[in-house]
């Protein structure tokens, strides 16, 4: 989930390590978006988080639905991201542009393609996929426009040259279309295509432009996430981590046994990377 984060922050503020990968022609329009993640260090009650839910639960397992969502914290204050074994319909991630009815408000994406590393290690999008379903949700559109491979469809901004349709894999720069036959090609780089994530190394100031008029928006129902009250309300205003009490909860395997019998206990404690030492009382007995 860290190294999730740092990603995506990085390639918002234009500090990727690939930024290099850019083709001189299309760097004057690469854009620092001014925006970052950060983990909520106060939940909606008030409490001591780390900003990550652990819950099973079937629709961890095959998601493909906003109608019923996990705990999901009150989206006018948090961005919520579930992280899911699979969705149903196949797809990496999916979100909803800003408008929606708060409960369908947020991002869900697979495990396999969160971040880079764990059970994502090695795959053809090097974490970039939360980086487009964020821009996404920020009411940024894909760089062809959605019009089903004509040269009708508009991202909304005018620095992205006109797209047939997504490109896919890793194409050589420059790469020319139907729609963009000549000059500099297609923008295959930018982070709203399909190409591989591990090729994409750019927003755009007009792309930018979106996200930051989306955040200032109350039409949107994202503009509250970045007031100063409600930074201070969810410990995201840049105070310094806090390292919360432990919670203990433990699961045993059996509550009546026999003597000689074994029990098995596990360990569901959160907010563990507090926990240094464990004492275990068992009054009135001997195990």
């Amino acid at each position: 989930i860290l190294e999730q984060i740092r990603i995506k922050n990085e390639d918002l503020r234009r500090l990727n390590p690939d930024t290099g990968n850019t083709p001189v022609p299309f760097k004057a329009v690469a854009a620092d978006c001014n925006i970052e993640l950060r983990l909520a260090q106060i939940d909606p009650n008030g409490n001591c988080t780390e900003g990550i839910d652990r819950i099973n639960s079937p629709l961890t397992i095959n998601n493909g639905t906003f109608s019923s969502f996990i705990n999901q914290w009150p989206p006018d204050k948090y961005l919520n991201v579930w992280v899911v074994t699979s969705i149903s319909s196949g797809t990496i991630g999916f979100t909803n542009y800003p408008g929606v009815i708060p409960a369908y408000d947020g991002i869900i994406i697979t495990n396999n393609f969160f971040g880079n590393i764990g059970t994502a290690a090695g795959n053809f999008e090097g974490g970039r996929a939360l980086t487009a379903l964020f821009a996404l949700y920020l009411d940024v559109r894909h760089i062809w426009g959605d019009d089903g491979g004509s040269c009708t469809g508009d991202d909304l901004v005018s620095d992205t040259p006109n797209q047939w349709n997504n490109t896919t894999g890793c194409p050589t720069f420059p790469m020319f279309d139907t729609c963009t036959s000549s000059g500099d090609g297609i923008m295959f780089m930018n982070f709203m295509d399909f190409s591989n994530g591990t090729c994409q190394n750019l927003f755009t100031i007009g792309q930018a432009a979106r996200m930051s008029a989306t955040l200032a928006s109350p039409v949107s129902g994202r503009n509250n996430l970045i007031t100063p009250a409600n930074l201070i309300a969810t410990g995201t205003d840049g105070t310094p981590p806090v390292i919360c009490a432990p919670i203990a909860d433990l699961s045993v395997s059996k509550h009546r046994i026999c003597l000689g019998d074994s029990v098995l206990y596990t360990n569901g404690s959160f907010n563990a990377d507090s926990i240094v030492s464990y004492s275990w009382n068992f009054p009135g007995g001997i195990p």
